[in-house]
């Protein structure tokens, strides 16, 4: 809309310069619209084959999620759907989008900055959230956790 808003005064007011001026009225678009926009056939087939592939792997793992297959990673799941529940109730999708991307530019300069200090509290936390999960586990009934095949 704002694209059209801003084209279609613009390629007005050219063609009643142009009519003014008694100069040719030819559209100031015409290198634009001239250009080939097609898209190959074989780089569309490329691209359907490289996402079937994702798509069939993420309709695994969700399957996997949703039938239960490792109660843990269920329950990990469900636990994030529900929080991103509560986040999607509290902002609105632009201003997700604004934390997005204030975070996504200085969240790698504050790492480069106190790269040591955050390896180490990641770590502490990594060992403490894997020895929780462990005792979860072992928590669990026998028939709930997941056989691994070796």
């Amino acid at each position: 809309m704002a694209l059209l808003t801003v084209s279609l005064p613009y390629r007005v007011g050219m063609t009643v310069m142009g009519v003014i001026q008694k100069s040719s009225t030819e559209n100031p678009f015409k290198t634009v619209l001239e250009r080939d926009v097609d898209i190959p056939k074989e780089k569309a087939v490329e691209f359907v084959e490289a996402s079937i592939d994702h798509i069939n792997c993420y309709s695994k793992e969700l399957r996997r999620l949703f039938l239960v297959e490792d109660i843990v990673d269920s329950i990990k799941f469900g636990l994030l759907l529900w929080v991103l529940s509560y986040v999607g109730a509290w902002f609105s999708a632009l201003t997700l989008i604004i934390i997005g991307v204030i975070v996504l530019f200085s969240v790698p300069r504050l790492y480069e900055d106190h790269q040591d200090k955050v390896d180490e509290y990641v770590q502490l936390a990594r060992k403490k959230v894997g020895s929780l999960i462990e005792q979860a586990k072992s928590k669990l009934p026998a028939k709930l956790q997941k056989q691994k095949a070796s």
